[in-house]
């Protein structure tokens, strides 16, 4: 006899838990929540995070750069209606992208960057029958990035502020999961495409200029990205959870008419977690997972502006709903990689974020 293990009863509980790599490459930070696309009930979400970062260097004559990277506060929040049976809509709002380093000190001095990437994913959900169902929708982009350039970066040969400004941009989100609602299996391949944005006045000033202003154009691709999410009932009241996420990172790069290209990656990625929910009580579940991020740069180097090249942490996670509402909390700690960057041999090893999580659900 088969023995049949209750969706309902874990399903809900995993849907809040945000994905972030934090750092792990590029400057990924969230990412669209496929989970939340089967949520059984008609909610609004909403949450809040703090992003800790230790991230230092120290260059080969012991000068050190501090704590480079910004502490990120960070909302987000989420949509999900069924109009019918069959058909929901879900409404996602994260931060896709995410970076805001400064050296205050050391070889690199008044170098810095700032990458934001905030999107807004309207998806509608059609399940078939009880075993397929597919979805879709578009996604609003809106990106800023803004670099500083200095000390070693250009040689000691002065500074320079890169500017691209603010521009929007539309992409899509596209996909299909396999359920085997017995033992509450779902399979989900998702695919977000690359969004290309068009910045029209990209602007760079600084000593390397000569006190000009240099204006032109260009198109940055933010990547495309291929997710598979999976869970199964394993025991009673237990669910194994696993996602693997693709990132085009090959794709994307970031030019300067003085520097030539500052922004580059040398792979694409993979990012993994491996995790095991447990329902508690009637009201409480628990969740845990392992957490491995690649590298988008050469292994063993990274960016002094990102000094991030794979990571690797553990996240625990935990929900407690009580009539109409439920909380949840979530907390994380990511070991970023080791590695010495290209300019000065500087090397950043024992760095590390700690990620804190709060939010809550109205259900209706």
């Amino acid at each position: 006899m088969m023995l049949k293990y209750k969706r309902s009863l874990l399903f809900c509980a995993l849907l809040p838990m945000m994905v972030a790599p934090a750092m792990g490459a590029g400057y990924q930070f969230s990412r669209f929540n496929y989970s939340n696309l089967y949520n059984k009930d008609d909610k609004v979400t909403l949450a809040y995070s703090w992003f800790n970062y230790d991230v230092e260097g120290q260059a080969p004559n012991g000068q050190k750069t501090g704590n480079l990277a910004d502490d990120t506060h960070y909302i987000q929040g989420g949509v999900n209606y069924h109009f019918t049976d069959n058909f929901s809509g879900n409404i996602q709002y994260y931060r896709a992208h995410n970076i805001n380093t400064e050296h205050t000190q050391g070889v690199y001095e008044g170098s810095g960057a700032f990458v934001r990437s905030r999107v807004l994913a309207f998806t509608g959900k059609y399940q078939f029958n009880p075993y397929f169902s597919a979805f879709l929708g578009p996604t609003i982009n809106d990106t800023e990035i803004q670099a500083d350039f200095d000390g070693a970066l250009t040689r000691n040969r002065g500074n320079l502020n890169l500017d691209l400004g603010q521009d929007y941009a539309l992409g899509y989100t596209a996909g299909a999961s396999f359920h085997y609602p017995d033992i509450a299996l779902r399979a989900t391949l998702g695919y977000q495409s690359e969004i290309k944005h068009d910045f029209d006045d990209i602007q760079e000033t600084g000593s390397l200029t000569r006190g000009a202003t240099l204006t032109s154009q260009g198109e940055i691709v933010l990547p495309q990205s291929v997710t598979f999410d999976f869970q199964t009932g394993i025991a009673p009241k237990t669910l194994l959870t696993f996602n693997a996420f693709w990132t085009n990172w090959k794709a994307h790069t970031i030019d300067s008419q003085v520097l030539g290209q500052v922004v580059g990656f040398k792979n694409n990625t993979m990012n993994y977690s491996l995790g095991v929910a447990y329902q508690f009580t009637p009201q409480f579940v628990g969740l845990t997972e392992l957490l491995y991020g690649e590298g988008a740069g050469e292994k063993g180097v990274v960016n002094p502006l990102a000094p991030a090249n794979g990571s690797k942490g553990v996240k625990v996670a935990g929900r407690y709903k009580f009539d109409d509402f439920a909380v949840f909390m979530q907390a994380r700690y990511t070991m970023i990689n080791d590695g010495t960057d290209r300019p000065t041999q500087s090397t950043y090893e024992g760095n590390s974020v700690v990620i804190l999580s709060a939010g809550v659900e109205y259900l209706f």
